[in-house]
């Protein structure tokens, strides 16, 4: 099959000129197709997915004034990330 070289501007160009059924069913077809696995990554991904990161970092370096003081927070699901209003464990000691 001969390869077409087009933009995206104007795949999408052909595609508004398509039915409601017609585009549902390249759509469908679109999701079939990304859901697929790579199976040929390109050059920077190969080589991130092949890096030896086995190895031990070194301790984080937080200066002279060390840990900075946060607050403590918990997650809710319906909300995302709550501060908490008790004191934090850095305060107390």
């Amino acid at each position: 099959m001969p390869q077409l070289e087009l933009t995206i501007e104007q795949v999408i160009e052909l595609v508004t000129q398509l039915s409601i059924e017609d585009k549902q069913a390249v759509l469908s077809a679109l999701t079939t197709e990304l859901r697929q696995p790579i199976t040929d990554p390109d050059f920077e991904t190969g080589a991130w997915l092949d890096a030896d990161l086995g190895e031990e970092l070194p301790p984080y370096d937080w200066g002279t004034e060390g840990i900075p003081k946060g607050q403590a927070v918990h997650y809710l699901p319906e909300v995302g990330l709550v501060i908490d209003e008790e004191p934090t464990l850095a305060e107390n000691t």
